[in-house]
C-alpha cells in the first residue's frame, strides 16, 4: 500500500496541480543549490579527469539515492557533453536512512557530492570546452518538491596550469568517502526464515549493519534485520519479500557498517546471486571441482620434491635410500610408512594451526612459520649442525641430525618419521604449480575440506620415497654401498650449507644487520660446541673425558642458542636483501591506493612476494629485465610489491581477496575499472608478461575506438 501511496504522491508532485504551491512561492530560492567542479584545471586529449556535482540542501530537506526507498524518487544526472566526450557511471556516496510517515527512504541531506569521470576524445587538438549537466531530483521535507538543477563548467584545453593542491586534497577526500566497489558476495535465501543471509567480514567494533538494495521489492523494510557471528566472520539476516522468494535473482546494493552515534565505519557496493536453500549456504565449489582441487593438491605435493626448498632434506633421503640396501623388504616398507606418517602428521599440524588461529580471528597463510625470525634462526642452526655432522665433525647415533642414515630398527623408524617432519617444514616456502589454487580454496572450506586438501598434498609429497621403499625392483637403479658414500655424504653437506645461507638471507631481511651478525657469531659458537663434542666426546676417549666434553659442549651450545634467541627478539630494522632490486620502480603495497588507481583507470601490477620464497626471487629476475620494465613503463603500469617476509595482516587479507594464501601471486589490473584483475601464473616468463601486457593494450585501444565512434 505504501508503494502505491508513494507513487501517487510523486506523480501528483509532477503534475500542474502538484506544482501549485511552487508557483505561489516561486520567489523563494530553491531548496537545493548545485555546483559543478573539476579536479583538473585544464583538459588534455584522451586523459580522463574527475568532476564533482556538489549539492547543498536547505536544513530539513533530503533527496533520494539510486533507490529512494518508499518515499521520494531517485536522483539522476543527465550529461550534455561535446562530441567525442564520454561520462562514466556516476558514483554515489553512502546514503542515509530516513523514516517518513512510517515509510523508509534512502538519501542525502545537508551537502552531498556525486563523482563522475569524464574522458575527452584522443584528438591532438582540443578546443576550450563547456560541460553541461542536469540534476533531476525530488526534495522531501514537510512536502516533496520535484526539481532540476542545470549546471555547467567551462575548461581550457591543451594548457598547462599549476596544480590546485587544495582542490586535489578535496577530491581525494570525496573519493575516499565513496563505497568500496564491486565485491562479489556469496549469499543465500533461507527458505525457512524467509530471509536473505549475507556473509561479511569486518575487523573491529560496530553497533549496526545495514543493507541498502538498489531496487525495490527485495527487502521487507518493516521487519528487523539481525547479525550473527560465524566461523568466517559475520552474517546479516534480512527479511525478504515474497517476490524475491518466488523469483530469486541477482541483487545489487550497499552493505553499511556503523558505530557509535551512527558514525559510518565502512560501506561497500556488493553483488549478490542468491539461491534458495533450506538453512544451508551454497558451496562456492561444486563437488566435482573440489575433487579437481584435491587432485591438484596431490600433483602440487609431488612436484614439491623438485623444488629448491626441499633439496637439503632430499640429500638426507637419498643417503637413507642408499644405505638401505642391506635392509629386509619389511624394514624398507616400515621406513616408507614412517616417512609418510611424518609428512601427513606435519601437514595436519599446519592445517590445524591455520584453522585454529583463523577461528580466533587471525589470518595466516602457507609458510607462516618462516615469518617468525626465531623459527628461522633455530632452523638455520639445525641445518648448520646437520651439515657439520655430514662433514664428519662429530657423530650422533640416531639423533635428529642423522635422519635417514641409521638402519637399526626402532631408531630408523623414528628417523624416517622425523625426516618427513623436516621435509614438510622446509617445503612450506615453496608453493609451486597447482598448489596456489588448492591452498586458497582450502582456506575457505570447512575443517574437513581443508584437511582433505592438506592430506592429498602430503600424500603427493611422500609418494616418491614411499614407492622406492615398497617396490624392490627400483633398488636396482641405486648404486651399491662403498667408500664413495663418504664423499657423497660430504657433498650433500654443501647442499645444507646452501640452505643455511638462504635462511641467513631471510633472517637478515626480517631483522637488523646487527642481529644477522649476532646469528653468524652464534653459528661459530655452535661449531666450537660441535668440535668439542666430536673431538673429545668420542669413544676413543676415556669416560671422564667424554662426559666432561659433552657437558662443556652442551653449555657452549646453550650459549649459541641464547644468542640466536636474543637476535630474533631485537627491534625490526629492514635491510636491503633483494637478489634483484629496483626500489625506485616498485612502491610498497597499499590496498586503498590500488582501489583508487583502479577506479581511475590506472593499470597496476602487484607482486606478492617474500624473502623466504625462492620461486619469488627467481621471478624477480624476469620482472626486472629491461624489456619487461620498458613495456610496463610505456603502459604507465604502477608497480607495487607486497612483501610477506614478516607477518602482515593487510597482505594476508589481500591474498585471501584474490583466492590465495601463499606466495608468489601476481595480480594485473588493466585500465578499465569495470574489468576484474588477472592473476598471472606463479612461474613467470618474459613471454607470459609481454602477452598479458599486449592483450591489455589491444583491449584498451579497441574500447577507445568504440567510444569515439
Amino acid at each position: 500500500m505504501f508503494k502505491k501511496l508513494r507513487l501517487f504522491l510523486c506523480l501528483l508532485a509532477l503534475t500542474p496541480i502538484g506544482c501549485l504551491p511552487l508557483i505561489a512561492n516561486e520567489s523563494k530560492p530553491p531548496v537545493l543549490q548545485a555546483e559543478l567542479i573539476s579536479e583538473n584545471e585544464s583538459i588534455n586529449p584522451g586523459e580522463p579527469f574527475w568532476v564533482a556535482i556538489l549539492l547543498n540542501l536547505e536544513k530539513g530537506w533530503h533527496i533520494g539515492w539510486k533507490n529512494a526507498g518508499e518515499a521520494g524518487l531517485p536522483t539522476s544526472i543527465q550529461w550534455d557533453l561535446p562530441e567525442g566526450y564520454t561520462a562514466e557511471e556516476t558514483r554515489f556516496p553512502t546514503p542515509e536512512r530516513f523514516s517518513e510517515m512510517g515509510m523508509t527512504a534512502y538519501g542525502y541531506e545537508g551537502s552531498v557530492v556525486f563523482l563522475t569521470r569524464i574522458t575527452p576524445p584522443p584528438h591532438t587538438q582540443l578546443n576550450d570546452t563547456t560541460l553541461n549537466a542536469t540534476v533531476k531530483y525530488v526534495a522531501c521535507g514537510t512536502s516533496c518538491k520535484p526539481g532540476d538543477a542545470k549546471i555547467s563548467l567551462s575548461l581550457p584545453a591543451n594548457v598547462t596550469l599549476p596544480e590546485n593542491t587544495q582542490k586535489t586534497i578535496l577530491f581525494n577526500q570525496w573519493k575516499n568517502q565513496l563505497p568500496h566497489q564491486n565485491i562479489e558476495t556469496p549469499a543465500f535465501i533461507d527458505n525457512k526464515e524467509h530471509s536473505l543471509v549475507l556473509p561479511f567480514t569486518y575487523d573491529g567494533l560496530f553497533n549496526e549493519v545495514l543493507f541498502y538494495p538498489e531496487e525495490e521489492g527485495v527487502v521487507d523494510q518493516d521487519s528487523i534485520a539481525t547479525v550473527d557471528k560465524t566461523d568466517e566472520g559475520w552474517s546479516l539476516h534480512l527479511p525478504v519479500t515474497s517476490d524475491l522468494l518466488e523469483h530469486p535473482h541477482d541483487v545489487n546494493g550497499l552493505i553499511v557498517v556503523k558505530g557509535e552515534n551512527k558514525k559510518l565505519l565502512y560501506s561497500s557496493e556488493i553483488h549478490l546471486s542468491p539461491t534458495i536453500e533450506n538453512n544451508t549456504p551454497i558451496s562456492n565449489e561444486p563437488p566435482t571441482s573440489l575433487w579437481l582441487i584435491i587432485g591438484g593438491a596431490f600433483l602440487g605435493g609431488l612436484i614439491l620434491n623438485l623444488m629448491p626448498c626441499v633439496l637439503p632434506v632430499l640429500s638426507l633421503k637419498v643417503l637413507g635410500v642408499v644405505n638401505s640396501t642391506n635392509k629386509t623388504q619389511r624394514e624398507k616398507r616400515l621406513s616408507g610408512w614412517a616417512y609418510l606418517t611424518g609428512v601427513v602428521v606435519s601437514f595436519w599440524g599446519l592445517a590445524g594451526i591455520i584453522l585454529g588461529l583463523k577461528s580466533a580471528g587471525t589470518e595466516l597463510g602457507w609458510g607462516f612459520q618462516l615469518q617468525d625470525p626465531l623459527f628461522v634462526g633455530m632452523l638455520t642452526t639445525l641445518f648448520f649442525v646437520m651439515a657439520l655432522n655430514l662433514y664428519g665433525l662429530f657423530e650422533m647415533g640416531t639423533s635428529f641430525s642423522s635422519v635417514g642414515q641409521k638402519a637399526n630398527n626402532k631408531g630408523a623408524l623414528v628417523s624416517s618419521f622425523l625426516n618427513g617432519v623436516l621435509a614438510t617444514v622446509v617445503a612450506t616456502p615453496c608453493t609451486g604449480p597447482f598448489l596456489g589454487t588448492a591452498l586458497g580454496v582450502a582456506a575457505t572450506l570447512s575443517p574437513i575440506g581443508c584437511l582433505a586438501i592438506f592430506t592429498s598434498m602430503a600424500c603427493g609429497m611422500a609418494l616418491p620415497f614411499v614407492l622406492v621403499t615398497f617396490f624392490p625392483f627400483m633398488a636396482k637403479f641405486l648404486p651399491k654401498p662403498g667408500a664413495w658414500m663418504e664423499t657423497f655424504k660430504q657433498l650433500m653437506g654443501f647442499l645444507l650449507m646452501g640452505a643455511v645461507l638462504w635462511l641467513l638471507w631471510v633472517f637478515g631481511a626480517q631483522q637488523s644487520i646487527i642481529s644477522l651478525y649476532q646469528v653468524l657469531f652464534a653459528l661459530l659458537v655452535m661449531a666450537i660446541a660441535s668440535w668439542v663434542f666430536g673431538h673429545f666426546g668420542n669413544l676413543m676417549r676415556t669416560r671422564p673425558v667424554r662426559y666432561t666434553a659433552k657437558a662443556i659442549a652442551a653449555l657452549i651450545a646453550i650459549g649459541s642458542l641464547y644468542l640466536t634467541v636474543d637476535a630474533s627478539k631485537s627491534p625490526y630494522s629492514p635491510s636491503n636483501t633483494e637478489i634483484v632490486s629496483n626500489e625506485e620502480l616498485w612502491e610498497p603495497y597499499n590496498a586503498d591506493k590500488v582501489e583508487k588507481l583502479h577506479r581511475e583507470g590506472t593499470p597496476v601490477l602487484i607482486d606478492f612476494t617474500a624473502k623466504w620464497c625462492l620461486i619469488c626471487q627467481a621471478n624477480h629476475f624476469v620482472l626486472n629485465r629491461p624489456d619487461v620494465l620498458d613495456a610496463l613503463k610505456k603502459r604507465n603500469v604502477v608497480l607495487m610489491q607486497a612483501d610477506w617476509t614478516r607477518q602482515d595482516e593487510m597482505i594476508t587479507k589481500a591474498l585471501k581477496k584474490y583466492g590465495r594464501n601463499a606466495v608468489p601471486v601476481y595480480v594485473l589490473y588493466d585500465n578499465d575499472p569495470k574489468h576484474e584483475p588477472v592473476i598471472l601464473p606463479q612461474m613467470l616468463t618474459e613471454k607470459i608478461l609481454m602477452d598479458n601486457l599486449h592483450e591489455m593494450t589491444v583491449q584498451a585501444q579497441f574500447e577507445t575506438k568504440n567510444a569515439v565512434h
